[in-house]
């Protein structure tokens, strides 16, 4: 049998080299994978590098850069008590209803700054436990009864798709950001400014869709009192009329307000409880327990318990010595000072206010209290208790994070304060030092603080450990005018050329910080920079966004593209600058925290506070101006320009001027090192030999993206060009087909015809084999079955029907194979037209006619039939009948036409016995002796031909096992076919289209189309649709069409064809992994046996012929 070795010396020989190409394989890819996992071994940094001084500059920011905490500048006064006279009032005039702010029990409610985005924030991140804001979206700042609206739309959709109701917050804050107080009690007693003023907020109201609207008119005068309560009145009889509620905002005690009456008005007040000190007051707790208490009490005594919401703040105020005014602070910008002064934070005593003290470096001492979690559930708890409506945040994002875990929380009345010993990192970043060369040196972590709990309450909290904030140190500021060209995304080949080219005409030198998968392709171009003298720095592999990956993709990244610099230039690189972000203040944790993971690692991360923004092509003119100008308002002394990622011929001609330029305003052009004050080398260095050994495999990976990705682009271009080629012209072909068929009545040709069928081990399913050819239509008809020495019952069953019926006829033979059993039957048959079918094979009535009708014409030698699947019952057996229709019967129609049909299948064609015996009939050189027999007949100059009508159905595979032995015995033996008959190559028809199809669509193709598969994934992965892209879309379009001509041609029901997409994709691989084995095997040389298929008998006649109609010719 062709291929077979009976000495396996060629198996021996393929199997060494199998394993040393493997083994090869193997080692190179370790070698690659080393290059990229292992950390590439950078050399400290230089002293220079590693601390700033003691002296340096230190500032403290909030993530985000967002303003400082905000507190309400109320008006503070000592709480005075309550007259009898007072208390008699209010007992005599009972209080008017409440409206519903929500739902029963306590409410939660928190004021937010809508234009501070640390504010809305933090509020969108505890919506879930809040039923009420207050936003800040109107103001009025003068008499005029004229209304300042700001409202953000999109909050109040948020804020109702959450549940919880909108009270838009009113001041008396004037555009210059001033509390109007002269000409506050003119206002409030000017009617018509006052219904102005009215009809302008409930416009307002109304627009923003707000529930209601929380009053916060403070600076009042106690000459106005009577005045804001006649103001008041008349607004809230408005306002309820629109069913708008109306809460209001008061000192905890100020003679100027009348107590009594805005709570009978209100439907509920919110009594800011804080500010016992305030800015412009000495040091001291804001809101102590004790004060805070008794004013909580005492307000109880003037407004109704259920109408009273208790304001808690949460900032806090830093008081310095000599100055008027405190400072205020967040929660983290206040443990962020403590760290940084190495402060104690202390919340003992009786004011259990969170406090402590430090000297800054000017000498001046300073005095901070807090109010924070401890002071905050303290209040929380006080006024549950004392059965208040509910509390009020002052205000969302300057508040400690863990305040969050009991205000508002479901389980609130089970809340253990110990878990407040737990602090939060805090979300704060300390700069210290000047420059756009930066080390984050430290990151996020919690702190611990010992807390002592009596009765429910805090009664002291001692900061053990404090937790830690973003400390980044900056290097790289400078009096003198030495400025640093630094040029991102390459190298390109068609800009960092030009842009070295015009750095060599001024003799400038410059940092190029380079993306790893662009040296992989372009090293020559990274090697020049580097020759040219200039430094390079990492850009990442792929350019990702730092903000948006996981910490080992970024790890990945740097190392990947380390190696592509060490591969390229013979030096690593210490220079670090991050993608789409160049700040030199960074200020959010998603940015600091991947830098910290860079400085980790070993590198300075370069940032660049001069950027023209060129990537944004505004204009080479543009790109100049905006360089000079922001380097004349000293933004900074590092210039950031791309050399890639797009058009950059604008950059190029913006350079060529802005270099004489600078020199002429004085400006130094130096490397990035002399900006750091280290030689060169120590930013580059020269790799070792271990790391030179290492980035050997981005050497190979290099040499790959350089050429072999080329090749594989070009060859899949090629390969999906031939594919639509291929469908094109066999769409020809079965046009040119359907004509040429002639229509004229050949019933009346019924020569003899004897039915082969040969048979081993068939006894489930050969009776109805022998059943349906009985049913046939033809009348001179006989069956022959040859027993190839089957070892169960088929003689017997076919003994029976020979006994029954006389067409039937047995032969019986010892086991030799299909081939022989065949050879046999031919010799032993009288008839010249033979059928040959398969025995579990089952033809329909008409199959025997339609395939001896085309025999009429003397030309013909062999007649093909239309084989179709019975068995369709899995996906697996749906992929096979979409073969057959697609492949399989469809190429048939076409190469019909050319006399160069490739195989007349044994499971149904006809034969001239006279042709047969004179080629010499079946072969046993190969696994497919029908292909074999065909070609044969075909070189000796026969005539084959299609029959369409001549349909049969065969049973399919239904598992995967089944199948790949079917499909290797199939494309084993094709294999051989073509090997057998490859002297007919390049000689007619056959050896010019029949052969090549088969050589290059079922042998080429599978071997080379996992190529396909990566070109078509590399692209997909990096966005990159290229025309080879848009190529394969067409081809599958087209291979589409094509099925559903076919599937039309066959009058198959069109609904079958939605399966042919998945098929591609799920079931040429099988066949593709088929092909190889099938390669491996030939070149071993082992013998290959028939895999004869196990029988189910499952194959459904009924459901080919129900509601089919002829094919179309």
């Amino acid at each position: 049998m062709i291929f077979e070795d009976p000495t396996a010396r060629r198996g021996r020989f393929v199997g060494i080299a199998g394993v040393a190409l493997i083994a090869a394989a193997l080692a190179t890819a370790g070698l690659i994978v080393v290059s990229v996992l292992a950390v590439p071994g950078l050399p400290a940094l230089p002293p220079a590098l590693q601390e700033v001084s003691d002296d340096a500059d230190v500032a403290i920011e909030k993530l985000g850069g967002l303003p400082d905490a905000v507190a309400p500048p109320v008006q503070p006064a000592a709480v005075p008590s309550v007259s009898a006279p007072a208390m008699a009032a209010q007992a005599a005039e009972p209080p008017v209803a409440a409206k519903s702010l929500g739902g029963p029990g306590f409410l939660n409610a928190a004021f937010v700054l809508q234009d501070n985005p640390q504010s809305v924030a933090s509020l969108r991140a505890h919506l879930a436990n809040l039923q009420i804001v207050f936003p800040d979206w109107l103001s009025f700042g003068d008499a005029s009864g004229a209304l300042a609206v700001n409202v953000d739309r999109n909050l109040v959709g948020e804020l109702h798709a959450a549940g919880v109701k909108v009270l838009a917050r009113v001041t008396n804050i004037n555009a210059e950001g001033a509390w109007f107080e002269d000409g506050l009690g003119a206002f409030l007693r000017n009617a018509r400014s006052a219904a102005l003023f009215r009809d302008h907020l409930l416009t307002a109201l109304t627009d923003a869709g707000a529930d209601g609207v929380n009053i916060d008119v403070e600076t009042l005068h106690p000459e106005d009192e009577s005045a804001y309560v006649d103001w008041l009145k008349q607004l809230t009889d408005t306002l309820h009329a629109r069913g708008f509620q109306v809460t209001v905002d008061l000192p905890m005690s100020n003679k100027a307000y009348d107590y009594e009456a805005i709570g009978r008005l209100a439907d509920a007040v919110v009594l800011m409880a804080y500010d016992e000190h305030w800015s412009t007051s000495g040091p001291g707790p804001i809101a102590s327990r004790p004060w805070f208490e008794k004013g909580l009490d005492q307000a109880t005594q003037r407004i109704p318990a259920d109408k009273l919401i208790a304001g808690i703040g949460a900032y806090s105020f830093d008081w310095t010595q000599g100055a008027t005014t405190a400072e205020s602070l967040s929660f983290d910008e206040a443990v962020a000072l403590a760290a940084q002064h190495q402060a104690r934070i202390d919340a003992g005593g009786e004011d259990v206010n969170s406090h402590f003290h430090y000297v800054d470096e000017d000498g001046k001492a300073h005095d901070v209290w807090m109010l924070d979690a401890i002071s905050g559930w303290n209040e929380y708890l006080y006024a549950r208790r004392a059965g208040l409506r509910g509390a009020a945040l002052w205000r969302t994002g300057v508040e400690e994070p863990q305040l969050w875990s009991f205000y508002g929380a479901a389980a609130a009345n089970e809340f253990d304060p110990q878990r407040l010993s737990r602090t939060l990192g805090a979300e704060t970043v300390r700069l210290e030092g000047d420059g756009e060369l930066l080390r984050v040196r430290e990151g996020l972590h919690d702190g611990r603080r010992n807390i002592v709990v009596a009765n429910g309450y805090i009664d002291s909290a001692l900061h053990e450990t404090l937790p830690g904030s973003f400390k980044v140190q900056r290097f790289g500021d400078r009096a003198d005018k030495k400025i640093a060209l630094t040029f991102d995304d390459g190298p390109d080949p068609t800009w960092t050329p030009q842009i070295l080219k015009v750095l060599a005409k001024y003799n400038a030198p410059a940092t190029f910080f380079l993306i790893g998968e662009m040296v992989q392709r372009f090293p020559d171009l990274a090697r020049a920079e580097v020759e040219a003298g200039h430094l390079v720095g990492n850009h990442t592999y792929s350019h990702p966004d730092l903000r948006t990956i996981s910490k080992e993709r970024l790890w990945a990244e740097l190392s990947a593209a380390q190696r592509q610099i060490e591969a390229a230039t013979g030096r690593s690189t210490l220079l670090f600058r991050p993608p789409y972000d160049t700040d030199s203040a960074p200020t959010t944790a998603a940015q600091l925290e991947p830098l910290q993971d860079v400085d980790r690692m070993g590198y300075v991360v370069v940032g660049a506070d001069v950027d023209p923004a060129d990537y944004d092509r505004p204009g080479a003119s543009a790109i100049y101006a905006e360089v000079m100008k922001e380097l004349t308002a000293g933004d900074g002394r590092i210039i950031l320009l791309h050399d890639a990622g797009g058009m950059r011929n604008q950059t190029v001609d913006a350079l060529d001027r802005l270099i004489p330029a600078l020199r002429d305003a004085g400006y130094e052009i130096v490397p990035l090192s002399d900006i750091l004050e280290v030689p060169a080398a120590t930013l580059n260095p020269e790799i070792s030999p271990r790391e030179g050994m290492l980035s050997t495999g981005a050497r190979i990976m290099s040499w790959a993206s350089t050429y072999g990705s080329g090749v594989m682009v070009f060859s899949f271009a090629i390969m999906t060009t031939v594919a639509i080629l291929r469908i094109l012209f066999l769409g020809v072909l079965v046009a040119r087909q359907s004509r040429r068929h002639p229509k004229e009545d050949l019933s009346a040709f019924e020569p003899p015809v004897c039915v082969l069928i040969p048979a081993f081990n068939e006894e489930r399913v050969i009776s109805r084999t022998i059943e349906a050819a009985l049913a046939s239509d033809y009348k001179a008809m006989r069956i022959l079955v040859i027993d190839d020495g089957s070892t169960d019952e088929t003689a017997s069953v076919v003994e029976g029907w020979a006994a029954r019926d006389p067409r039937v006829s047995l032969l019986r033979q010892r086991n030799a194979g299909k081939a022989s059993a065949l050879n046999r039957a031919v010799r032993a048959a009288e008839e010249e037209i033979l059928i040959t079918i398969d025995a579990d094979t089952l033809i329909l009535r008409e199959t025997v006619s339609n395939l001896v009708r085309p025999l009429a014409d003397p030309a013909i030698d062999a007649v093909c039939g239309n084989v179709q699947v019975g068995n369709i019952s899995n996906l697996l057996t749906s992929f096979q009948s979409v073969e057959y229709v697609t492949s399989q019967n469809y190429d048939r129609r076409a190469f019909d036409s050319l006399n160069c049909i490739m195989v007349v299948p044994g499971a149904t064609g006809a034969w001239r016995r006279s042709t047969l015996l004179e080629v010499g009939a079946y072969s046993g050189d190969t696994l497919t002796e029908d292909a074999d027999l065909t070609l044969t007949i075909l070189r000796a100059g026969g005539r084959i031909t299609y029959a369409p009508m001549a349909k049969s159905i065969t049973e399919a595979p239904e598992n995967i096992r089944a199948l790949f032995r079917q499909r290797f015995r199939w494309c084993y033996g094709t294999l051989q076919c073509m090997w057998k008959h490859r002297g007919c190559f390049g000689k007619g028809a056959l050896g010019w289209i029949g052969l090549p199809n088969v050589a290059v669509f079922q042998l080429m193709f599978p071997l080379f189309s996992p190529i396909g598969t990566v070109v078509l994934a590399f692209m997909l992965l990096r966005q990159d649709y290229e025309p080879v892209v848009v190529g394969y879309l067409t081809f599958l379009a087209l291979d589409l069409t094509a099925s559903l001509v076919a599937f039309w041609l066959d009058r198959r029901p069109l609904r079958e064809v939605r399966v042919v997409i998945i098929q591609r994709f799920l079931y040429r691989p099988f066949l593709y992994v088929v092909t190889f084995a099938v390669v491996l095997a030939a070149l071993r040389g082992a013998r290959q046996g028939w895999n004869k298929l196990a029988r189910t008998g499952a194959v459904d006649v009924a459901r080919l012929e129900m509601g089919m109609e002829a094919p179309a010719e």
